[in-house]
C-alpha cells in the first residue's frame, strides 16, 4: 500500500510540474492578440480560476524568493531576461517541496495555473494551446491582476 501510495504521488507531482510526458506543446504564438513582453523578456502569467469556497493563496516563488501570492480570480504577471530560473512547482505539509527549472526565451509568453487545497498548493505549466487562449481570455476579461 506504501508503495502504491508513493508511486500515485509521483505521478500526481510530474503532473502537477509541467512533465513534458503529460503535457502537449505549444505550437502557437503566446503574444498574438495578447500583451507582448518588451524586447529581451519573456512575459510570465500565474493565475487561479475561480472556485466557490475557500481555499488558500498560492506562492508564486521564483529563485527561492516569494514574490507574490494569488487567490482565486486572480493573475501575477512578471517579466524576465534570457535566462533559467527555479519554480516552487509543488508545496505540502508533509511532503518535500518540488522545485523545477525553466528556460524562458525572449518574445513569449509563458503560462502557469496555480493549484491549491488544504495541505498543499502548486504551480501547473500551461502548455496545450487550447488552454493558453482560455487562460488569455480569462486574464483579459475576467481576473484581476495583483501586485502592480
Amino acid at each position: 500500500m506504501t508503495r502504491a501510495l508513493a508511486i500515485a504521488f509521483i505521478l500526481f507531482a510530474f503532473t502537477l510540474s509541467g512533465c513534458s510526458a503529460f503535457q502537449e506543446k505549444t505550437t502557437i504564438d503566446t503574444t498574438q492578440n495578447f500583451r507582448t513582453p518588451k524586447e529581451g523578456y519573456a512575459g510570465i502569467y500565474f493565475y487561479r480560476w475561480t472556485f466557490i469556497g475557500f481555499e488558500a493563496d498560492t506562492d508564486i516563488v521564483l529563485d527561492g524568493g516569494k514574490l507574490a501570492d494569488i487567490d482565486s480570480g486572480e493573475y501575477y504577471y512578471l517579466e524576465l531576461p534570457r535566462g533559467t530560473y527555479t519554480l516552487l512547482m509543488f508545496q505540502d505539509v508533509v511532503m518535500p517541496d518540488i522545485e523545477k527549472e525553466y528556460s524562458f526565451e525572449p518574445g513569449r509568453n509563458y503560462f502557469f495555473r496555480g493549484l491549491s487545497r488544504t495541505t498543499y498548493e502548486g504551480l501547473m505549466e500551461i502548455t496545450s494551446d487550447d488552454e493558453i487562449i482560455d487562460a488569455q481570455n480569462h486574464i483579459k476579461n475576467d481576473y484581476t491582476r495583483v501586485y502592480e
